[in-house]
């Protein structure tokens, strides 16, 4: 299975899904991934192609992950997979 089509119903985070997750920062954000077409930063409905959606693409509760938005490396935690229907 492409890690692009990875179900929320199997609790890993895939096109659709959302996520509540906390930056090292401190900062606790809930994003939805969609496709780029369907980005809404202000609704925080981002890319799977962004740094940050293909960083969060299969991860689960708990799991850690990095991205790097030009030098800048940002780290956090998923908190929460949220099914797609409940976005």
């Amino acid at each position: 299975m492409s890690k692009n089509t990875v179900s929320c119903l199997s609790q890993a985070i895939g096109i659709g899904c959302g996520a509540s997750i906390v930056l090292n920062q401190g900062a606790i954000i809930k994003i939805t991934i969609k496709t780029p077409g369907e980005v809404d930063l202000d609704n925080h409905i981002i890319s799977n192609e962004s740094p940050l959606g293909r960083a969060l693409l299969t991860k689960r509760k708990g799991d850690k992950f990095t991205y790097t938005v030009g030098t800048r490396l940002f780290e956090g935690t998923i908190l929460s997979v949220i099914p797609e229907a409940e976005v």
